[in-house]
């Protein structure tokens, strides 16, 4: 069960893609599906999890399943809660690691400790490639070019497909000045069907000399 609105977050003139993903995995309920939360809502659910948990206090799954529904309610802080206990109980949860990374980016704008979750999310569990992602961004926004171009090519070596990562990384090579490698990204971007704004092209159309 995932949440992928997208979201554009302004950096100078430009826009990076900001796609906020939470992700609840194996649920316990398996009936938890999206159609059920939309007919029942997600406090049943909460309440569910909560009845779940006074009988199985150490199961980080549990805590980790009810953070995801406070996430889907705005309850941010009680879903933080949450997933501390998570990780406390299983420090290799990518799951939670990521989810609270997520957290701490959007939401509390702790970009350190957001950074620090998804440096061992993606370290407990190499399935868990988002987390490459908002690593990209977030040394985009501390002007650690070269280690977001590192981050943005290793999720695009296992998900070539995602328009994305092109597009926050050509955003990221017209810091660096690489306006060809810039230009290759927003071709790509476009092939994948991802969104490009004209604002940036426009400023990278100026700054190099040249169009597409």
């Amino acid at each position: 069960m995932s949440f992928r609105p997208i979201r554009p977050i302004g950096i100078m003139i430009f826009t990076v893609i900001i796609v906020q993903c939470f992700i609840n995995t194996s649920p316990i309920f398996s009936n938890a599906t999206e159609s059920s939360t939309e007919k029942r809502g997600y406090d049943a659910f909460i309440q569910d999890v909560s009845t779940y948990l006074l009988d199985n206090p150490n199961d980080p799954k549990g805590y980790n399943e009810r953070a995801y529904y406070y996430l889907m309610t705005g309850e941010y802080q009680k879903a933080l809660s949450d997933y501390n206990k998570a990780v406390e109980l299983d420090p290799d949860y990518a799951n939670a690691l990521y989810n609270r990374g997520m957290i701490y980016e959007m939401h509390l704008h702790d970009n350190d400790a957001a950074l620090k979750d998804f440096t061992a999310a993606v370290s407990s569990d190499s399935n868990m490639i988002d987390a490459y992602l908002e690593m990209g961004k977030i040394y985009t926004r501390k002007s650690m070019y070269h280690k977001a171009i590192d981050c943005y090519g290793r999720f695009i070596i296992i998900n070539p497909k995602e328009p994305e990562a092109y597009y926050n990384r050509a955003i990221v090579y017209y810091f660096t000045k690489d306006y060809d490698k810039s230009w290759s990204d927003i071709k790509k971007t476009k092939e994948l069907g991802g969104e490009v704004y004209e604002g940036f092209i426009q400023r990278l159309s100026k700054t190099s000399g040249r169009n597409e």
